[in-house]
C-alpha cells in the first residue's frame, strides 16, 4: 500500500489504477484521514457513478471514515452536481464523489468538497495526506463509530428545486425540443424527466446504466447525437459528461458550439448577468482572448484565473462575481451555487431560445468569430484512435 498519497494527487485529485494503487485497503485507509480531517461528530455526504470500481472503493472507503466517528450521508449514485447540491442542502461537513472512465480506462479519481461544495485545493489534500502518511488517524471506540443514512429522493428534490431558478411558464407553448445524451451517467435518471416536467420535447440517448470502464462521450456518441439534432429538426443537442457537470452543446444546425460562442450567449442574454456589470466574470485563464474583446464591447470586467481544482469557485464568492466558466465547458451561475451544473446550464440555453423565439444558430451568427484555419492529413488509422492519443498527449 502507498505510504504517501502526493505521487496519485494529479491537478488536485486522487486519480489512479483500481486494485493497483486505488485497492480497497488504500480507500479505508484514506477514508479514515478524511474522517479525521473532518472531525469526530461531522457528517460526510458521499456518492459515485455507476461503474463498478467506483462502488468497490466507494464502499471501503465508507467503512474507513465510520471508524473516525463520522456520519455518513448515502446518496448512491447521482450526477456530481447534485452532490454539491446536497452538501449546501443538508449541512454536510464536505463530500466526496468518486468517478471512473473520463481520462484512461481502468482509473478511478477520487474528489473532495468543502461545506460550501467548493472542490479542494491541493493544500487540503495535503492536509489529509499528513494525517495518511504520519498515521496520524484518530479511530474511536465502538460506541462511537459513524452512522450511514440514506437520504430518499434526492432527485425529486433536486428536481424540484432548479425549475425554481427559472421562469417555467416561458417553456409552456414553445414546443422546444432537446436530444439529451447522457453518456450511461447518473444524469439519466433525473435530466430527461426534469425536462419533461418543464414541456420540453426530450430526446434522451444513453440513459442507461452501463457499467464499463470505456471512456463516454466517445467519437461515435457524438456523431450520434449530432445526426439526430439535424433530421428531428431540434432546437438544441446535448452531450454530457458521464458526471454531469459539463457537456458539448450543439445547435440546430448540428453544428458543436464553441465555448467562446456559449460565454458571448450567456452574457448578451441572460438578465442575472447583465444587470451585474459591476461584478467581474471569472474565466480561466486559458481561455479565447475573443471573450475579453466581447466583454469589454458589452461593459463587462473579466478577471482571468488559473483552472484548479476550486479555484474558480472561491474566486466567484470572493470577488461577488455573476457568473464564470472554465474553457472546459464549465459553467458557474452563483444564482444556482458556486460550481457548474450541466442540467442548470442546459436550463440556461432553453431559456434564452424561449425569450428570444429564434433558432440558436441564428442567434450565434450575431457573435464575433476567431480566425481559424484548416488543414487535411489523410490517414488510415481509425479516427477514435488518433483521439484518444491526441487526448493522452493532452
Amino acid at each position: 500500500m502507498l505510504k504517501n498519497i502526493k505521487e496519485i494527487i494529479i491537478k488536485g485529485r486522487i486519480r489512479s489504477t483500481t486494485n493497483t494503487i486505488l485497492t480497497p485497503e488504500f480507500a479505508a485507509k484514506l477514508g479514515a484521514a478524511h474522517g479525521t480531517y473532518i472531525g469526530k461528530g461531522g457528517n460526510l455526504i458521499i456518492s459515485r457513478e455507476y461503474n463498478n470500481d467506483c462502488r468497490m472503493l466507494k464502499r471501503a472507503y465508507i467503512a474507513g471514515v465510520m471508524s473516525a466517528g463520522v456520519q455518513i450521508m448515502n446518496i448512491h449514485s447521482t450526477p456530481l452536481p447534485v452532490l454539491q447540491f446536497c452538501i449546501r442542502k443538508f449541512g454536510g461537513s464536505g463530500g466526496v464523489f468518486f468517478s471512473s472512465g473520463h481520462s484512461r480506462e481502468g482509473e478511478v479519481v477520487i474528489r473532495f468538497f468543502d461545506s460550501s461544495g467548493c472542490e479542494f485545493n491541493e493544500s487540503n489534500l495535503l492536509s489529509i495526506n499528513e494525517i495518511f502518511s504520519q498515521d496520524k488517524i484518530a479511530r474511536v471506540p465502538s460506541s462511537a463509530i459513524g452512522t450511514i443514512t440514506n437520504i430518499d429522493h434526492v432527485s425529486e428534490i433536486y428536481s424540484k428545486a432548479l425549475p425554481q431558478l427559472i421562469n417555467k411558464k416561458l417553456f409552456l407553448d414553445k414546443e422546444l425540443t432537446v436530444v439529451l445524451d447522457c453518456s450511461h451517467g447518473p444524469a439519466g435518471v433525473i435530466t430527461p424527466a426534469l425536462l419533461n416536467d418543464l414541456h420540453i420535447n426530450t430526446i434522451a440517448l444513453n440513459t442507461f446504466v452501463k457499467t464499463t470502464n470505456t471512456i463516454f462521450p466517445d467519437y461515435k456518441a457524438i456523431k450520434s447525437a449530432v445526426s439526430i439534432v439535424q433530421a428531428s429538426n431540434a432546437s438544441l443537442g446535448v452531450i454530457m459528461d458521464p458526471d454531469g457537470s459539463r457537456a458539448l452543446y450543439i445547435d440546430d444546425h448540428g453544428n458543436i458550439i464553441s465555448f467562446a460562442e456559449l460565454m458571448m450567449l450567456f452574457m448578451s442574454e441572460l438578465s442575472p448577468i447583465k444587470i451585474s456589470k459591476n461584478n467581474p466574470i471569472i474565466v480561466s485563464d486559458s481561455s479565447s482572448k475573443i471573450i475579453d474583446t466581447y466583454a469589454e464591447q458589452m461593459g463587462y470586467k473579466i478577471k482571468r484565473v488559473e483552472n484548479n481544482p476550486g479555484n474558480i469557485s472561491r474566486t466567484v464568492r470572493e470577488e461577488h462575481s455573476s457568473f464564470a466558466a472554465s474553457d472546459t465547458f464549465k459553467f458557474y451561475f452563483p444564482n444556482y451555487g458556486p460550481f457548474s451544473d450541466a442540467t442548470f446550464a442546459t436550463l440556461m440555453i432553453l431559456q434564452v431560445l424561449a425569450i428570444s423565439d429564434e433558432p440558436l444558430s441564428s442567434i450565434l451568427r450575431s457573435f464575433p468569430r476567431k480566425i481559424r484555419t484548416s488543414k487535411t492529413i489523410m490517414t488510415n488509422e481509425d479516427p477514435q484512435g488518433i483521439m484518444m492519443r491526441l487526448r493522452a498527449n493532452l
